[in-house]
């Protein structure tokens, strides 16, 4: 009986990772952590920086020499251009080939603008959750 309360918990865990209000109830650390998880899942190597003084980088994804910059926010508003600004400052330092903003809720036209022809990517977890973003 233990193993079969076991197995239903871990899937139960797993399906709730499917359901946007579970998403939405995370802290931001604990969001950066599950992003985390979700790229490792698919074979990154992923290095958590998410503290103060992070410059902007909450996660570090390395994969077949790709080195790509993650920001996450769940935050509940629109996430404006300021944080896509911010986040084209870190990627030219760290001198990463790709950036990814993942967040809870939507983004502002402005960061749609700004990230216009440029190695940022703007993903909400409704993309992931309904697989219009593949993590590759």
């Amino acid at each position: 009986f233990g193993l079969a309360q076991n197995q239903y918990k871990s899937d139960y865990d797993e399906w709730l990772t499917t359901q946007m209000s579970w998403w939405q109830r995370l802290s931001g650390q604990r969001f950066e952590q599950e992003i985390g998880l979700l790229f490792e899942k698919r074979g990154y190597q992923i290095y958590l920086q998410g503290k103060s003084g992070d410059g902007g980088v909450d996660l570090i994804l390395s994969k077949d020499s790709k080195h790509v910059i993650v920001q996450c926010k769940a935050h509940k508003n629109p996430i404006g251009p300021h944080v896509v600004r911010d986040l084209y400052g870190a990627l030219t330092h760290n001198k990463a080939q790709e950036a990814l903003i993942v967040s809870v809720s939507r983004f502002t036209k402005g960061s749609w603008e700004f990230a216009v022809n440029k190695p940022i990517r703007l993903i909400t977890i409704e993309d992931i959750l309904t697989d219009k973003f593949v993590v590759s």
